[in-house]
């Protein structure tokens, strides 16, 4: 390959790495010091997704449980543990409290 050329490909990889890790701190430092807010919502959904890592076994396998709710007209998703997932009901209403992208509770 020519020296131009692997220059350009240096460069690219560089540069996404940049971006990745300017949106990762982007979405800690959203989370930290995002308001809290509080909406009315009711359980639209709830699902797992499984989580497989590089190195496959069924100990590698680990679930992450997600609720979704609709707020308004806009439905947001977040991530909670395995002990609370089994607490929500779908269509059940209540009061809402989230800051940023992190559920803080749900009544």
């Amino acid at each position: 390959m020519p020296e131009p050329v692997q220059k350009v490909i240096i460069l690219l990889a560089i540069a996404c790495t940049l971006y990745l890790f300017g949106r990762i701190v982007y979405q800690i430092l959203r989370n930290k010091f995002a308001k809290v807010k509080t909406a009315t919502a009711e359980v639209v959904d709830k699902f797992k997704a499984d989580n497989f890592t590089k190195i496959y076994s069924p100990a590698a396998i680990t679930p992450r449980y997600y609720v979704v709710f609709q707020i308004g007209n806009k439905k947001k998703s977040f991530r909670v543990s395995e002990f609370s997932y089994g607490g929500y009901r779908i269509g059940e209403r209540g009061t809402l409290k989230y800051k940023g992208d992190k559920l803080v509770a749900f009544k």
